[in-house]
């Protein structure tokens, strides 16, 4: 999955990126960035920014960026160019950052760059065989609290807490059958 955390930095740089490598004008490089991240259009994207915090991270969607191009007038192999090129980008403000195992003064070094930034302090780790995804969000200030632990379903960040606390005492935890899928939302993943 490849994600975007679009400061005025990184917007700057993917927009002389495709600029540059796909000979793309500059009010057309905008939309297709803003394709690319989910709008409807760049105004779309510029309306509903104002009231999102300025941490907020998107998925890339590149079948969307292919679309825009494609009705921009430009080709439609510029998406598979841009999903390759894409991993190869270094972001002045990346959004996590890929870390060795015993790198610890360099997870440090990051999760203060990360409170410096009120970004969530997310890494990732790699072995030999399996990488570990870590994410935390003491990075964040307190204003962002509210944001991190309430959701839309409610009761998760709760079930959360409360498995945390079970795990933490060493208990094991009455979770019923059906759970929701909390996984993902622990903070902690294992991918090959």
């Amino acid at each position: 999955m490849a994600i975007l955390l679009p400061t005025p930095q990184n917007v700057r740089l993917l927009k002389s990126i495709l600029m540059d490598d796909f000979e793309m004008r500059s009010a057309h490089a905008t939309e297709a960035i803003a394709a690319l991240i989910g709008f409807a259009s760049n105004t779309s994207f510029l309306k509903i920014s104002k009231s999102l915090p300025e941490v907020t991270v998107y998925e890339a969607n590149f079948d969307a960026f292919e679309k825009r191009a494609i009705h921009l007038g430009y080709d439609r192999t510029s998406a598979e160019y841009l999903r390759f090129l894409y991993k190869a980008i270094e972001w002045p403000e990346p959004a996590w950052r890929l870390f060795k195992k015993r790198d610890v003064a360099g997870r440090d070094a990051w999760f203060y760059e990360c409170e410096r930034r009120k970004i969530p302090f997310l890494y990732i780790i790699k072995a030999v065989k399996y990488c570990a995804v870590h994410w935390d969000h003491t990075s964040l200030d307190s204003k962002y609290d509210r944001m991190v632990r309430q959701t839309a379903e409610g009761n998760l960040g709760r079930q959360l807490r409360h498995s945390y606390q079970l795990i933490a005492s060493g208990r094991r935890s009455r979770m019923p059958r059906r759970a929701p899928d909390t996984q993902a939302a622990a903070g902690y993943t294992n991918h090959r």
